[in-house]
């Protein structure tokens, strides 16, 4: 009994104190509104053609939680969702990590990233908004 009042206690003094804390460790991943166009890189194409980014950047589509990199297709299932967002309970071990990604252009363009978080649970709004501005998502893991 006394060691399930002591973890606590401890906890809230490592915070306080400023020491880490591994339990409360948070990661916030933000998928862009708009496709960074200055990313893009164009070569000159064949037959005398130049590529060029267009005016406006893509829109932000779509976004998917993956375990390991996205081009492995292993992306995770939420485990709820409800109240406008979507939950997935994290269940490592993730033996080449978590990955976001970040969809664009009908799937054209993507964005990935790896998480340092590994367990926990992450959420996100369950859907885009799809009238007026292009809104950011953004994922989070605790």
């Amino acid at each position: 009994m006394m060691t399930h009042r002591l973890l606590p206690a401890l906890l809230v003094a490592s915070v306080a104190l400023g020491a880490p804390c591994i339990a409360c460790a948070a990661e916030t991943v933000t998928c862009p509104a708009l496709f960074p166009l200055q990313t893009l890189q164009f070569g000159d194409a064949q037959g005398g053609w130049k590529a060029q980014p267009g005016e406006r950047a893509p829109r932000l589509i779509g976004f998917g939680l993956y375990s390991g990199p996205p081009a492995q297709l292993a992306q995770l299932q939420e485990t709820t969702v409800g109240k406008g967002q979507s939950i997935w309970k994290l269940a490592p071990p993730y033996e080449q990590g978590l990955w976001v990604q970040c969809v664009y252009a009908d799937g054209a363009l993507t964005l990935t990233r790896q998480l340092s978080v590994t367990s926990g649970v992450c959420s996100a709004p369950a859907r885009l908004p799809r009238q007026g501005q292009p809104q950011p998502i953004s994922i989070v893991c605790k």
